[in-house]
């Protein structure tokens, strides 16, 4: 059995699936799995969702893989062979107003958090 090389890593779920198609019509055998920035793999589920962190790779037998690679890059997408947290989304201003989000919620959190401790503390000091 030989080794499995890795052709294709995305956080686009379509462009993994258009690779998908492609090697499928070239008839080179291939796995698709699926990575979390957590280091988690799965072999490609049945209900994927695009999130930060995620990636869906593709991999062949290493000798195959001259070929994968000639077929993937003839795609109408660019490949990067270490993309980004953030390659989920489609453009920077889904990027921006995701961070955004986020943040807001941390601070939300923090916030309620603080007044939580701060009501304790005040029940504790005036009504005991």
């Amino acid at each position: 059995m030989s080794e499995l090389e890795e052709v294709l890593r995305t956080g686009q779920l379509y462009q993994a699936d258009m690779a998908d198609f492609a090697l499928q019509e070239r008839g080179i055998p291939h796995f698709l799995r699926q990575e979390t920035s957590s280091g988690l793999r799965l072999a490609m589920p049945i209900c994927p969702s695009m999130v930060p962190g995620t990636w869906w790779i593709i991999l062949v037998p290493a000798e195959c893989a001259a070929d994968a690679r000639e077929v993937i890059t003839e795609l109408p997408f660019e490949t990067s062979r270490y993309p980004d947290v953030w390659d989920c989304q489609p453009n920077e201003e889904s990027r921006m107003r995701l961070s955004r989000g986020t943040r807001i919620g941390v601070v939300l959190i923090l916030l309620l958090l603080v007044l939580s401790f701060l009501g304790a503390a005040l029940f504790d000091i005036f009504w005991r």
